[in-house]
């Protein structure tokens, strides 16, 4: 029933925003508890298959990339900002701007909760593209986040960074070359070399 599907859509879409603005709202109680930052950063990622399947139920797959880029928009801040210590242009989430003001520069909390909010917005872009071409697109939404990650370890020099990156990396790699069932997870593409087997091995 579609109009069903649109109201648990937009339900889950507000649980959404009311998870992830919460300890921005209560800033003062949740301002060194580290898995109120956590869960926040997290409501998207968490609620995603669920919305995946409602957004496909009332809408249909034709334009499914646009549910991640919508997560990352509701997280992301409205334009690119420069970062104040690197003059490099980042996109950065609105709340990741948000913990830059509630933690000094100096406090641990301030890369940390950052760092967590830059992630998740990587990981809603990178496998939006993937997405949306279907095939193999967990495969290839590692890998992408895999390398974002790595670049923005680069930047901040976050432990979990690495080791975050080197799991998607490896778990893409595993996926591609110890796990043979890859070839038969969909249909073999008529064309030889332009085809999605292709570019997830690319």
């Amino acid at each position: 029933d579609m109009p069903v599907a649109l109201h648990a859509l937009v339900i889950q879409l507000i649980a959404v925003a009311l998870f992830s603005s919460w300890p921005f709202a209560a800033s003062q109680r949740f301002r060194t508890e580290p898995w109120a930052w956590y869960a926040s950063a997290l409501a998207g990622p968490a609620w995603f298959l669920s919305l995946r399947r409602l957004f496909e139920w009332r809408f249909g797959d034709g334009a499914i990339g646009l549910l991640p880029l919508l997560l990352a928009a509701a997280a992301l801040a409205g334009s690119v900002v420069t970062s104040n210590t690197s003059g490099i242009p980042i996109a950065a989430l609105a709340g990741a701007q948000r913990t830059r003001r509630l933690w000094a520069e100096s406090e641990p909390w301030q890369q940390s909760a950052f760092v967590w909010f830059l992630v998740v917005a990587l990981g809603f872009v990178t496998v939006a593209i993937p997405l949306q071409l279907e095939n193999e697109w967990i495969t290839i939404g590692w890998a992408l986040e895999g390398v974002a990650v790595t670049m923005l370890w680069r930047r901040y020099d976050h432990p979990g960074l690495k080791y975050f990156a080197l799991g998607l990396l490896a778990g893409a790699t595993a996926r591609l070359v110890a796990n043979p069932a890859v070839l038969g997870y969909y249909p073999r593409p008529s064309w030889r070399i332009v085809n999605w087997l292709a570019y997830t091995y690319l």
